[in-house]
Order: C-alpha cells, then sequence, then structure tokens
C-alpha cells in the first residue's frame, strides 16, 4: 500500500472517530440536562429514571460495549413512556377529584343558603309578629298572642331540626359516596392496565409505605424480560402484551397477599418480598423463574413463546431511600443479564456510611 493510501485511511479514520466522539458528547449533554430536568421534580418517579440516565452516560463515558448501552437506553425509552403516561392518568384523576370536591361544596354551600334563608324569612315574620303584640293593651289578649307565638317558634324550631337532620344524613351519604368513587379512582391510578397489577406509582407509594414502618424488614426484587425486544419484533407486540400478562398472572400467583408485585417499566417488574432474608429471597425468585419457564400443564394462557427473566435482588437497610434500594436492585439485574440472562442476581447491603457516601 503507497503511503498516500496510509494517509488517506488515517485521516477517514481520524474523522470517524472525531465523528464518534462529536456524537457521544453531545448525547452526554442531551442526558445531562434531562437528567437535571427530572431531578427538579418532586415525584420520585421521575428521580428513578434521572437515575438511569445518569447510568447510562456513565456506561458511554467507561466505553461499555453498544449492546449493553442498548439494553440501558432501551429500559430508559419503556419507563419514560410509561412515567409519561402514568402523570396523564394522575392528572386526569386530580381534576376529576377536583370537579368532585367542588361539586359536593357547591351542594354543601347551595343546601345551606336554603336552610339559612327559609330560617330568616321565618325569624322575620315572627319578628313582625312581636311588634304587633307589642301594640296590643289587654293582657289577655298580649298572653294569648305571646303562647300563640312561643308554639309557632317551637314548631318552626322543630321543622328546621328535622330539615337539618334530612340535610344532614344527605351530606353524609354523598360525602360517602364521593370517598368511594375517589377510592375507587386511587386504585385505578396505581393499576397497571395491561397486566391488572401495580404500576410504578403504586410501587413508589408501597415502598415509601414500607420504609416508613419502625422495623422495616423486606426485599426488593428487579425483574426484566430477556430480549423482549426481539420477541416484540419476531411475533409482533400483540405476542409481546401476552408475554407480559403471563409474567404477571405468574408473579402474582408465586406470591403472598402482603407482597406486593408491580410492572414498573416496559418489560421490567418488580416485587417487594417482606419478612425474607435475601437468601431466602433468591431460592423464593429462582423458583418463580424456572415456573415461568415450565409450561402450564392446562396449557390455556401460555403466551406464543415461554420467557426467561434476569432479575436483582437487594435487601433493604437502615438509611437507604426508595431510589438508593431501587438503584442496587437494577444494578444486580444487569449484572444478571451480563452473567448470561435467566438468573438471580443479589446486591450485598452497603454500609451505612456507603449511604452517605
Amino acid at each position: 500500500m503507497s503511503d498516500n493510501a496510509v494517509i488517506s485511511l488515517d485521516i477517514r479514520r481520524r474523522a470517524r472517530d472525531a465523528d464518534q466522539h462529536a456524537v457521544a458528547t453531545l448525547l452526554d449533554d442531551v442526558l445531562a440536562l434531562l437528567r437535571d430536568f427530572l431531578t427538579s421534580d418532586e415525584d420520585a418517579s421521575w428521580g428513578l429514571l434521572a437515575e438511569r440516565l445518569e447510568a447510562c452516560r456513565s456506561a458511554i463515558a467507561n466505553g461499555v460495549p453498544p449492546g449493553d448501552i442498548e439494553e440501558l437506553t432501551k429500559s430508559c425509552l419503556a419507563e419514560g413512556r410509561q412515567l409519561i403516561e402514568q402523570a396523564k392518568q394522575l392528572r386526569a384523576q386530580r381534576m376529576q377529584d377536583s370537579m368532585a370536591v367542588v361539586e359536593a361544596l357547591r351542594e354543601v354551600m347551595s343546601t345551606i343558603g336554603s336552610e339559612m334563608s327559609t330560617m330568616h324569612t321565618s325569624i322575620t315574620k315572627s319578628t313582625e309578629r312581636f311588634e304587633a303584640i307589642g301594640l296590643l293593651t289587654n293582657p289577655q289578649q298580649i298572653k294569648a298572642r305571646l303562647m300563640a307565638e312561643v308554639l309557632a317558634l317551637k314548631q318552626v324550631a322543630a321543622k328546621r331540626r328535622r330539615a337539618w337532620e334530612d340535610t344532614a344524613r344527605s351530606l353524609s351519604q354523598r360525602v360517602a359516596s364521593l370517598e368511594r368513587d375517589l377510592s375507587v379512582v386511587r386504585g385505578e391510578a396505581a393499576t397497571d392496565p395491561l397486566t391488572g397489577i401495580a404500576n410504578r406509582r403504586g410501587f413508589d407509594e408501597t415502598c415509601e409505605r414500607w420504609m416508613g414502618l419502625s422495623r422495616p424488614n423486606f426485599v426488593m426484587a428487579i425483574l426484566d424480560v430477556d430480549d423482549f425486544k426481539q420477541i416484540n419484533d419476531s411475533l409482533g407486540h400483540a405476542a409481546g402484551d401476552d408475554v407480559l400478562r403471563y409474567v404477571a398472572k405468574v408473579l402474582l400467583q408465586s406470591f403472598r397477599a402482603h407482597d406486593l408485585v408491580a410492572r414498573v417499566g416496559g418489560d421490567e417488574f418488580a416485587v417487594l418480598v417482606a419478612d425474607l432474608t435475601i437468601r431466602q429471597a433468591e431460592h423464593c425468585i429462582a423458583s418463580v423463574l424456572a415456573r415461568i419457564t415450565t409450561p402450564d400443564a392446562s396449557g390455556e394462557e401460555r403466551p406464543a413463546t415461554l420467557p426467561t427473566l434476569s432479575c436483582g435482588l437487594a435487601e433493604y437497610s437502615a438509611g437507604d431511600t426508595p431510589a438508593s434500594l431501587f438503584q442496587r436492585a437494577d444494578e444486580a439485574q444487569y449484572t444478571a443479564k451480563r452473567r448470561g440472562k435467566n438468573r438471580v442476581v443479589s446486591k450485598e447491603t452497603r454500609l451505612l456510611r456507603d449511604l452517605r457516601n
């Protein structure tokens, strides 16, 4: 090869490297900007997505293989889409809640206004009659009129009391009905419509509630369907939805009623398991993964292809936040992917000084 050809190849290589560096730098800036925007929101769900974006930046900076970066970005995009959909549902729920409260308040004020107007009319008429009594000079007439007026006032008071009791009963029923409606709406807002299990919002609320207990003892599991994109590409999105519903069904049947199973991303699930050590949880989750890949004897609700899942575990420890616990479990899940998929990996609990750092 001539010197000119070598120089030409080197120039093209340098240009290509420069282009790749420019793209990587631009992508890093975009991810950093999006991360900063998400962390400015008070919603913990966005904060967790921001941490995933930071993991993408670290992977790009550390030269992680493109395949692993693709997995990270795919997960970020899926979670972002789900969070946007949940935000829309939450906004609609808040609007519905506000309108229901305004309607109830309007009804209460209208009822009170009507009662006050009726009472004011009765008192005004009674005052006029008392003034007329004051013009009388005959003691017998005065006594008779006073007795009649007192009786009339007692009747008005009794009638008003019954009316208020009826009003209070009606309003109590209205409030109870409103509370039931709001409870249903909140339940729907915390449920994944595709699988029927808890969604990311329900998962976050439960995790925060468990951490608020006096002595919380639980393990978080993050599970991701292996090669889910290939399932969608080869069999179609309907088959992919069948896989997600199947995984949700098996997970829900495999855990206790007081544990929590949730879909927290496109093909990502999470489980909160109470009163188990991380070693016990490893054995439990391994059994569940084996069950998912074992054909159902009935053959009825099985998807076209039986999926495998990679799982990461992390045990709650003092000083943990929902974000730090999720991050450890998520890191363990990516380790399971790198080790060959269809397996369980645990992330050891960090010491308190590590959590502070």
